[in-house]
């Protein structure tokens, strides 16, 4: 019998580097796909972060006949020696309590609003419940009346860190800090009683509070709240404009410094409430120099300079003041809450003082200074093409980023009398 053997045969090197290619487009072809199905996943997650927000916002009118106010800045609020050095006296002294503290028993979040219920002490001895809600408590801001993080952790600072890589200069004024990043009120644990410690309330991460889309950590600092000068307001002695006042209105952003040991826990947000537009000031985009900025022309004779969205400072809205309907006035958008480009941050929001933020300066990117990346006065995302925005019926329409200006700051006036309905927008 005859036998006939084969001798196998492999595979040689180019269908080895064929197949290899071909494996190649494969992926090549299938990962954005999958991107593309997570972003829209991720997009629809934050859409429905925003609605929860809405209506946990209609709710709280519901049960105290208005919303809850844009922020706290109370004309009562005390401050100690060392406070001075990084906040202003009254008015604009604190507590920055933001709105979406006020939110938190309609957000589920019951238990982590008793925590902040039972703070008293403080800068005046105050009673619990009485220190960070009330519009006329005697607490100053809440990050340096209380301590944010833990008193034994004695981070230091670099006097050439933070706000020196911003453009600011050293750090004046900050060496070793023994209670903790961001409280620099001068007493001890023993002192400060129930204060002592990590307080829950700064550093607790609520997921729904946060736009899945946005993984990116800050490099330089964090921000825990925004104060609004409006217009013809005398600024205070501790200042960048002492005893100046302006015919437009600033918006300050109150930031705390990450310290050179690394990023520090506080509980970050991508939403901010809508003050509405104000007649405002800017840097030249060009220039640098300080100039207005008023691209719906309200610094004509007879304009009005401010025209209010829902929330503003120790706001007391009623769905009865939006004339304009809710449906067609937004309440909370997404933020970044800082400069934002190709690989960098450099802030960060926290959910507690986010507060509210005038529409003014846009959507970015390309406002207000075309081809920059956003910045952190604008309403802005990582999603593509869009940012979205909660209306005051609680519904959520995603707004493109290239939308006519004037549209976008009508729909964030909740009385203007210039009515847009979003769904006809096509948002």
């Amino acid at each position: 019998m005859v036998r006939v053997f084969r001798k196998s045969r492999g595979f040689t090197l180019i269908e080895l580097l064929v197949v290899i290619a071909i494996i190649a487009v494969l992926v090549g072809l299938l990962l954005p796909a999958v991107q593309k199905v997570r972003e829209a996943a991720n997009r629809m997650s934050c859409q429905n972060n925003l609605h929860q927000v809405a209506l946990a916002a209609a709710n709280f009118e519901s049960a105290y006949g208005k919303f809850p106010p844009g922020n706290v800045t109370s004309l009562n609020a005390v401050l100690a020696p060392a406070q001075v050095q990084y906040v202003g006296p009254p008015p604009f002294s604190g507590p920055y309590t933001g709105a979406l503290a006020f939110l938190l028993p309609y957000m589920e979040q019951q238990a982590a609003y008793n925590q902040i219920l039972a703070i008293g002490g403080g800068a005046t001895g105050e009673p619990a419940g009485q220190t960070l809600f009330p519009l006329n408590t005697t607490t100053a801001a809440w990050a340096y009346t209380y301590a944010m993080f833990d008193y034994q952790l004695n981070w230091t600072y670099n006097t050439y860190n933070a706000w020196a890589a911003l453009g600011n200069g050293p750090v004046l004024g900050l060496g070793v800090n023994g209670t903790g990043t961001g409280a620099f009120y001068p007493y001890t644990a023993a002192q400060l009683g129930t204060a002592a410690g990590t307080l829950p309330f700064a550093n607790t991460s609520f997921k729904s509070y946060q736009c899945p889309s946005d993984g990116q950590l800050p490099q330089y600092v964090y921000t825990d709240g925004y104060v609004i000068f409006p217009a013809n307001t005398t600024w205070p002695v501790n200042s960048p404009f002492p005893g100046m006042s302006f015919p437009f209105t600033f918006i300050v952003q109150d930031q705390l410094p990450i310290p050179d040991q690394g990023q520090f826990p506080i509980g970050r947000t991508n939403y901010v409430a809508n003050a509405g537009y104000q007649v405002a000031a800017i840097s030249d985009c060009v220039t640098g120099q300080l100039a207005l900025y008023d691209p719906w022309n309200n610094n004509a004779p007879g304009a009005p300079a401010v025209l209010n969205g829902p929330y503003y400072n120790n706001s007391t809205t009623r769905y009865a003041d939006m004339t304009d309907g809710s449906s067609n006035t937004i309440a909370f958008g997404e933020t970044l809450g800082g400069n934002s480009g190709p690989g960098i941050r450099d802030a960060a929001l926290g959910w507690f003082g986010s507060g509210a933020m005038v529409s003014s300066y846009g959507i970015a990117p390309g406002a207000p200074c075309p081809g920059n990346y956003p910045g952190a006065f604008n309403f802005s995302s990582h999603h593509t093409g869009i940012v979205n925005f909660a209306f005051g019926d609680g519904s959520v329409h995603a707004v493109q980023t290239s939308v006519n200006p004037k549209v976008f700051f009508a729909l964030s006036a909740m009385a203007d009398g210039t009515v847009i309905d979003a769904s006809q927008e096509g948002f």
